[in-house]
Parts: structure tokens; sequence; C-alpha cells
């Protein structure tokens, strides 16, 4: 799986696209959720993708399907994912990826705090609201939720708030 740092796109499907765009991703291994607020979990892929209004709003990538507490997530092959940086820059993301190279990549979180048990890191990064999920003691990456965001230097309210 590629996603696009400037485009906010994953193997070239937006996020804010419609339900529809999905199929490029083939039939879903399981749905969750309403008609208009579906999950679609991909396993092979370790992909979860969230609607809202059928509209894409999320990419959840699990990186380690064992670590994770619910059944359904370790049922996921192992997420790797190719991130594209506008400058033409590649780097691949996995559970062997540590927390350090995630900060040296996006820079300063915008915010860090616990998650049941994970650490996790939030990073406004060119319009994409990243949320990395690490093992606490280890540093080792879990989980990546990817999202559209407002920078918070020029949201009115001062939020960081997923648009």
């Amino acid at each position: 799986l590629s996603f696009s740092m400037d485009s906010h796109a994953l193997n070239g499907v937006r996020l804010d696209a419609v339900l529809e765009d999905a199929r490029v991703f083939g039939p879903a291994d399981r749905i969750l959720g309403s008609h208009s607020d579906p999950d679609f979990l991909y396993y092979s892929f370790g992909l979860q993708i969230g609607f809202f209004e059928m509209h894409i709003v999320e990419f959840r990538f699990v990186m380690d399907p064992d670590s994770r507490s619910s059944s359904w997530d370790r049922r996921f092959k192992p997420a790797v994912l190719e991130f594209n940086e506008p400058g033409g820059a590649r780097n691949i993301l996995s559970r062997d990826t540590h927390e350090d190279s995630l900060i040296e990549l996006f820079g300063p979180p915008f915010e860090t705090g616990p998650v049941v048990d994970d650490r996790v890191h939030t990073f406004i990064v060119g319009g994409n609201s990243i949320d990395t999920y690490h093992v606490q003691e280890s540093g080792r990456l879990v989980e990546v939720t990817l999202a559209l965001s407002v920078d918070p230097a020029e949201s009115p309210n001062g939020n960081h708030n997923a648009v």
C-alpha cells in the first residue's frame, strides 16, 4: 500500500472520496457499522477504511495484529505502508519501525499520550493527521491511522479537528 502525502491518497484513493472509490481494493473481507458509516476491513492488506456519510474519513493500518486486543484486528496480516513525500522521498512503515524514526520523519508530534496500552503520537503534516501507536516499552510501531486535518495554526479556534 502506498500513501501520497500531497494528494492524501492511498493507492490513488483520496481521503474524502466516495465509498464506491474503495472498490479499487476489491471486496472487503468484513464490513462493520451502519449502511452510511461502514468500516471496510481488508485482512490481507492489514487495512481498515472508515467512512462517514458514505465518504472515506480514515485509513487505518494494523502493523502488528498480535498486539491488538480485538479478535477482528488479530485476523489482519501485518500492514506495510509506503509514505511518499511531496519531494519524492519514500519511507516504508512496518512493525519494525521505531517511534524515533517517525519523529525524525514527521517532526515533533502535535500531541502524545497513552491510549489503552499504547503510546500514541499525533502528527499534523501537510493537511494530514497521522496517529501512530507504539508499544510503550519498546517504541515499536503497531498501528497507524491517517485522516485529513486542519493545520492548528490555520484553524480559527486553534483546534486540529479533521475536516
